[in-house]
């Protein structure tokens, strides 16, 4: 005869309680006439039971489906009943961390009037602005962003005369910023001869932070 049990459990055959693997053989014996009958061979199966732990980890902004169909992103230890094929009750345990998001600072600057996308929005106003960067099969980072904005440089055009007589050089200079660039062909402090008649001669600076204005002189 055959009895399949649990781990932990115990079977009683004709008095005998079992609970380890194995073939019993036992003799039984007639209380009245005292003789022994027949032997039996008892096979008794132990079925394993189990109590598994799942070990994850996600990133601080993903969620985790557990194994009942919720959904989680708070560390912890859950546990969960279930019931083997051999029909052995098991425990197991999803053994949940959360992985905290790296983060990082960065500097940008951009000159009045410009603006720049940070903290999912174009901005052109100073201040600290936070982005969610991701990084591939790691963790998305969290990037705060400082912004500064920088004035436009205050250029003037100047001119070595504004009235001429033919021959007469004319030099022009820029004021204000760092490097100019002029219209016409003129080169900032180079004297150059001006064709007969009036022109407009304008000048676009820009400063160390690459911040521009222009001028005009005629």
């Amino acid at each position: 005869q055959n009895f399949s049990i649990c781990q932990g459990d115990s079977v009683v055959v004709d008095g005998v309680s079992y609970k380890v693997a194995g073939s019993y053989v036992d003799t039984l014996t007639y209380a009245v006439s005292g003789c022994d009958s027949f032997r039996v061979v008892t096979n008794i199966t132990v079925n394993p039971i189990y109590n598994d732990t799942i070990r994850t980890s996600i990133c601080a902004n993903d969620m985790y489906t557990l194994p009942d169909g919720a959904t989680t992103n708070t560390a912890g230890n859950y546990h969960y009943t279930d019931t083997t094929t051999l029909g052995c009750d098991s425990l197991y345990t999803v053994a949940l961390t959360i992985t905290p998001l790296p983060t990082g600072t960065a500097t940008a600057a951009i000159c009045f009037g410009d603006s720049i996308f940070l903290g999912n929005a174009w901005q052109n106003t100073a201040g600290s602005y936070i982005d969610t960067v991701a990084n591939g099969a790691n963790c998305d980072s969290v990037v705060t962003t400082t912004l500064t904005i920088n004035a436009l440089p205050n250029v003037t055009a100047n001119a070595s005369a504004t009235v001429l007589c033919q021959g007469e050089l004319l030099t022009l200079t820029g004021g204000g910023a760092s490097t100019y660039v002029w219209t016409n062909g003129a080169v900032n402090s180079v004297a150059f001869a001006q064709a007969v008649g009036s022109v407009t001669y304008i000048v676009t600076g820009t400063d160390v932070n690459t911040c521009i204005d222009t001028a005009s002189v005629t």
